[in-house]
């Protein structure tokens, strides 16, 4: 603490361990003629997905406010684009202090909320999600680590069809009739906005398992395959599964007033704080010392050299 001038509490350590024991490397589908289930890896099961949405009916989808900046935009824009109904759930919450932490245990709960309402408008919360789940002909939530709560449980229960994408078992998987497996969030490249508003990188130190799959290339396959609803939205996506994060938060700038006049390489690996009145915060210095370098501020984690991969 006193080398650096700041430190990672015990919960942020430990969501850098491997996450072997909750690993869900496979989800599940509807077995042959709906009968039973089966285990699918993500593309299987973005597939039933992507035919419940053909067919037809209101769609909501759930959002964790854990979510990178980039995932929370491909899918507000996968929601705008069929016309669903979208609400933000939280993680569970823990006592918060004057010192260290707050109550909101969410790692993007501003940035979540900022992209939502510029891009579909305000989220609605559990209550509304539980209220609206029997009017929804399907449900999609993009978990990691909610709350399951009475209010979430019984929305689970309620919804006609149910699909949850996550990397981790637990109660929202079990109540799902289908389980797409998701990356970790340390398996992504992307952006996070904590609560004093500072937007920082997100390194991807972990391959994914070939068999899951980020939640922005999930928001994609479903938009590119959810014809039905997406011929009726007038709206067309402007990313694909392939669509970089640096691209992505480019257009998150553009198009969300909060963070304009902000770019990737802006965010760089020291992270910036959103604009105020119109101006960039001014950059934070290194707390080593060493000089304000990257070779390419744009270029994914995984193919810098190591000193660089590390913010040295």
């Amino acid at each position: 603490m006193a080398v650096n001038q700041y430190w990672m509490c015990d919960d942020g350590r430990r969501s850098l361990d491997p996450r072997t024991v909750r690993a869900l490397p496979m989800g599940r589908v509807p077995g042959p003629g709906g009968e039973g289930v089966r285990e699918a890896p993500a593309t299987d099961g973005l597939r039933v997905v992507a035919g419940w949405l053909k067919d037809g009916g209101k769609t909501g989808i759930a959002l964790s406010a854990s979510l990178t900046n980039e995932d929370v935009y491909t899918w507000a824009r996968l929601a705008k684009l069929i016309d669903a109904a979208v609400y933000v759930l939280p993680r569970a919450g823990w006592q918060g202090d004057e010192i260290l932490r707050t109550g909101d245990r969410d790692c993007n709960s501003r940035g979540t909320h900022a992209i939502l309402e510029a891009v579909v408008g305000k989220p609605g919360a559990a209550a509304q999600l539980a209220n609206d789940a029997g009017r929804l002909a399907q449900l999609i939530v993009v978990d990691n680590e909610i709350a399951a709560t009475a209010q979430v449980q019984a929305a689970l229960t309620t919804a006609a069809r149910v699909a949850v994408l996550t990397d981790a078992p637990g109660p929202l998987a079990d109540a799902a009739s289908v389980v797409v497996p998701l990356s970790w969030l340390h398996q992504r490249e992307g952006t996070l906005t904590n609560v004093d508003g500072w937007v920082q990188r997100l390194a991807a130190p972990l391959k994914p398992a070939v068999t899951a799959i980020s939640p922005h290339a999930a928001a994609a396959y479903l938009g590119h395959h959810g014809a039905a609803q997406a011929e009726a939205g007038g709206v067309e996506l402007d990313f694909t599964e392939k669509t970089r994060a640096a691209e992505l938060f480019d257009r998150i700038a553009v198009q969300v007033p909060a963070f304009a006049g902000l770019s990737y390489g802006e965010v760089g690996d020291l992270g910036r704080g959103l604009p105020q009145n119109g101006e960039l915060a001014p950059r934070r210095p290194r707390l080593n010392g060493t000089p304000q370098w990257e070779p390419d501020p744009v270029m994914p984690t995984a193919q810098r050299p190591w000193a660089v991969r590390r913010g040295a």
